[in-house]
């Protein structure tokens, strides 16, 4: 396959990069990924698999694990694009269904004009060319080049285009609300050709303090809420490192030197900078491995937001959980989904003898978690150009993984 592979990249190279450059030009970011759903629906017909739009379902916004972002609107143009193989796959054949979200960070006036794609160095510079754009690009291709050659797919392949990953997880949550009947889930992430079996868990908190408004003159009788977020965050770090010394007796994370995170993402807070603040409000996002569930996650965090070493901090606290609120998971290693990925990889260059957990989480758990269904995690780009000024991704790479892809959709 390699063989014929190579003579295919060279005749459909520059096709492919105009193809990703032309969807990397649509501004996906939530709620406006439906702008990309003409040229995705033209793109698949391409290659014989039909598109629909997918309608947030109907009793989306009852589940417990819904999240309302800002950017929440169930309108008609909220939808996932489901996209299907008008092929008939062999009856018996494994059912794969691959998720790729569509939706992208948004550009910062550090990353000025980021829908604007340049290619450098063999890299493709934009948003979404990392995360996770590319990864559309690279399944479809993959598709294409075995249709092309009279290579015969062995799997029944059905692929969802989901929206709100980047602030919810709502569209994966209602994909999956319709219905799905898959052996088999490979969530697309930048994961730099490898695969994860799972991943660590992240949720979202809110915290809101309140202090004692006086003028800076009169501070003696005020409480500054801006200093009272010191002793949050101080408890909030001495967690993180309770918890990364737990992490390090878990085997299947235990090939990262950090395998989880508490990150202070926003802080705001005061009126004037002659007052004592009456107010500040942290955003955190909080990592945590499988040892832990959400709910026990949330009272950890709220019993540490509220125990830290300052009485007034404590008594006039509250923590809300209204963002991010994905769950911990992670599938056997012996998991025979795992092997035949592995085979595909390492016969096409990747050299992965083991699959550990992600130390990122995604959509993957609420397959997982909701429907039982091995869930793993792979895709190209790597991590660290993702939401960054810089995003890009090495054609190369994306190259290989058209091929790895193949191989595997190619194999009983």
């Amino acid at each position: 396959m390699k063989e014929i592979f190579e003579n295919w990249i060279l005749i459909n190279r520059k096709r492919i990069l105009e193809n990703f450059s032309n969807l990397l030009e649509i501004n996906t970011t939530s709620p406006d990924e439906a702008l990309a759903y003409p040229f995705l629906k033209n793109y698949f017909h391409d290659i014989n698999f039909q598109t629909e739009k997918q309608f947030f379902q109907e009793d989306l916004k009852n589940h417990p694990l819904f999240t309302n972002p800002p950017t929440y609107k169930a309108t008609k143009d909220r939808f996932n694009i489901k996209v299907i193989n008008k092929s008939k796959a062999e009856p018996g054949s494994k059912k794969v269904l691959f998720n790729v979200h569509i939706d992208v960070v948004p550009e910062t006036g550090d990353f000025p004009n980021a829908f604007n794609p340049n290619f450098k160095d063999g890299y493709i510079i934009a948003r979404g060319a990392c995360d996770t754009k590319n990864n559309i690009i690279m399944i479809a291709e993959a598709i294409r080049f075995l249709k092309e050659n009279n290579i015969k797919i062995q799997k029944e392949v059905e692929i969802v285009l989901a929206i709100e990953e980047e602030i919810s997880g709502n569209g994966t949550l209602s994909s999956i609300l319709h219905g799905v009947n898959s052996d088999l889930v490979i969530v697309m992430e930048p994961t730099s050709l490898l695969v994860y079996r799972g991943h660590r868990g992240c949720i979202t908190a809110t915290i809101e303090i309140n202090g004692k408004s006086v003028h800076m003159g009169s501070d003696e009788t005020g409480i500054n809420a801006i200093e009272c977020s010191y002793y949050t965050m101080n408890s909030l770090k001495e967690l993180e490192l309770q918890m990364l010394k737990e992490a390090n007796n878990n085997k299947d994370f235990s090939i990262w030197k950090k395998p989880l995170q508490i990150n202070f993402g926003k802080i705001f807070g005061g009126d004037w900078p002659g007052s004592v603040a009456e107010r500040c409000t942290l955003v955190s996002n909080i990592g945590f491995l499988p040892d832990y569930s959400l709910d026990e996650m949330k009272n950890i965090i709220t019993n540490t937001c509220l125990g830290t070493k300052d009485d007034w901090t404590n008594k006039n606290t509250m923590v809300k959980f209204d963002g991010l609120q994905n769950d911990a998971y992670i599938i056997d290693s012996t998991d025979d989904n795992i092997k035949a990925i592995l085979d595909s990889l390492n016969k096409n260059g990747v050299d992965q003898k083991e699959s550990y957990g992600w130390r990122v989480s995604c959509d993957a758990y609420l397959y997982h978690k909701l429907l039982k269904v091995p869930t793993i995690i792979f895709g190209s780009g790597d991590l660290s150009n993702a939401h960054s000024a810089h995003e890009k991704v090495a054609l190369r790479e994306i190259e290989k993984g058209i091929l790895i892809m193949a191989d595997y959709l190619s194999r009983p």
